[in-house]
């Protein structure tokens, strides 16, 4: 199963931390491009999503995230990398290049429009409902990040297998049948893999020109293909409720380099809609 929610510039502590999953859990992929280091210490948070390289993950925590994608060029980042804490903070926080700074920016194309901060309208939202549970504040939070009404950085495609593929995969884990549950999750990430690769040739697109209505009635503007996408993958393996459930987070960029003219452009978001 696929979700996809467009989140707003300046969201990406929704990524960072988790992605509203469980605190401290989530899944280390024998089956992924990108296999855990070594055994680690447990850490939560910012620290451990974004560890470097050698640090590695136990099976019960999350793994760092990992870039993807044909379009890397665009900022600069080889494919397989694990994705620090400050790139993705610049990419998918500020739409702008990595090496540039806060204080003298190089944005990817447009600068992002600016809005009323998310988490102030998360916290205008829950006020509204004071008696509302966590489960419930957390689905109004998700309900805010998807509001169109933004200046969309990235688009978060949720993928998840139906829960009993995620209940089989625990049953192999407690019944010590370890490489039977790798393999499980080595399906579920070349099933990933495929969706992505079919994005990329589908979903990399971009409008040029005025689309709105002319005085005749018809739009003037164009479809450009992109040179390809960028995206960062995180994997977990628990819900909120800390239940197993396989899933990944892949976070694609809102930004493509036009081909015809080596612009940097927005995806044309309609692809994530159709």
């Amino acid at each position: 199963m696929l979700s996809i929610t467009a989140v707003s510039a300046g969201a990406v502590d929704y990524l960072l931390k988790g992605s509203g999953c469980a605190p401290g859990e989530g899944a280390s992929e024998p089956g992924s491009v990108v296999a855990p280091e070594g055994p680690g210490q447990p850490r939560a948070g910012v620290e451990y999503l974004a560890g470097s390289p050698g640090q590695g993950a136990k099976a019960d925590h999350i793994a760092a995230g990992v870039w993807f994608g044909s379009g890397l060029p665009m900022v600069g980042i080889a494919a397989s990398s694990r994705a620090s804490e400050a790139a993705v903070r610049a990419v998918f926080g500020q739409l702008r290049h990595p090496s540039s700074t806060r204080e003298d920016p190089v944005f990817l194309g447009r600068p992002p429009r600016s809005f009323r901060p998310v988490a102030d309208r998360i916290a205008a939202a829950c006020a509204l409902e004071p008696d509302a549970g966590e489960e419930r504040r957390a689905e109004i939070a998700d309900a805010v990040r998807a509001d169109r009404r933004k200046a969309v950085a990235y688009y978060d495609l949720t993928f998840s297998p139906v829960k009993s593929v995620s209940v089989y995969w625990a049953a192999l884990l407690a019944a010590g049948r370890e490489d039977e549950a790798n393999l499980v999750v080595a399906a579920h990430s070349e099933a990933i893999g495929e969706a992505m690769a079919w994005a990329e040739k589908e979903v990399a697109w971009t409008r040029v020109g005025y689309h709105g209505r002319t005085g005749s009635g018809r739009s003037i503007g164009r479809y450009e293909a992109g040179s390809g996408l960028v995206w960062t993958r995180w994997d977990h393996q628990t819900n909120r409720a800390c239940e197993p459930q396989l899933h990944a987070h892949v976070a694609v960029l809102n930004r493509v380099v036009t081909s015809a003219d080596g612009v940097v452009r927005a995806l044309d978001g309609r692809g994530f809609r159709a």
